[in-house]
């Protein structure tokens, strides 16, 4: 299930770091890194003390309007740093206490681990935290919904493999976006029938773009983001070398 895949994935990542991968344009990708169980538990989350609060809610945009959704996790980042996770209630809020002021914090939601939702954050949810009380709402995104606007600087393009008779496009493939190698990401979704993808919002400059799935392993590699682009990527060599 995509809950239970995702979830794994993160916690896969927060324990080895940046998975096999290679630099862009550079030919052959090194060989995906081990991982560890999915069973195993997360990094203990860094202490935070007493300090002021985030908090907003997760909702979705339909052709209706806007609606909470309630549930899943919110995994969060200060800065490059693990700080934890936080429930989304049944009214689709979440609280994050403890907090101080921090240039950066991000924040993904995960739907539940039994729960399959077909939704999917492909806009990063990035906040600087003040001294003071702050809210961020969350918006996430059923794929193919025409209500959603994605909105620049885009990333989007097809994900495929090489083969003798040309491009083969691979439909429902992981792909994600992160601004750093500190083992979290800022967005994901899956690629459509025909193999693409968009991811919107991304912030201006250096980040790693990911695809596919190699026992939770990810072909990362990097981009600069200085508008809206198109980035295909083959996923041929990695998967040549996926034990």
């Amino acid at each position: 299930m995509e809950g239970l895949r995702l979830h794994a994935l993160v916690i896969s990542l927060m324990l080895i770091g940046a998975c096999g991968g290679s630099n862009y344009g550079s030919g052959q990708p090194s060989s995906p890194s081990p991982v560890p169980s999915s069973s195993g538990a997360p990094p203990v989350p860094t202490p935070l003390p007493a300090g002021v609060q985030l908090s907003g809610t997760v909702f979705e945009t339909t052709p209706q309007g806007s609606r909470a959704v309630p549930g899943g996790r919110i995994f969060y980042w200060i800065g490059s740093h693990y700080g934890g996770q936080i429930v989304v209630d049944a009214s689709g809020r979440y609280v994050i206490p403890g907090l101080v002021e921090a240039p950066i914090i991000r924040l993904t939601w995960m739907p539940d681990w039994q729960i399959e939702r077909g939704l999917h954050q492909p806009c990063p949810a990035n906040v600087a935290m003040p001294s003071a009380d702050t809210q961020r709402d969350i918006e996430v995104v059923r794929s193919g919904s025409p209500g959603f606007k994605y909105d620049s600087p885009t990333l989007s393009g097809i994900v495929y493999e090489s083969t003798a008779d040309g491009r083969r496009p691979l439909p429902h493939t992981r792909v994600l976006y992160s601004i750093d190698e500190s083992g979290g990401f800022d967005a994901y979704t899956d690629t459509d029938a025909d193999g693409r993808y968009i991811l919107c919002r991304i912030p201006r400059g250096n980040g790693r773009l990911g695809a596919g799935d190699c026992n939770d392993a990810v072909f990362w590699f990097p981009v600069n983001v200085n508008g809206d682009m198109v980035v295909d990527t083959d996923l041929r060599p990695f998967k040549q070398v996926c034990p």
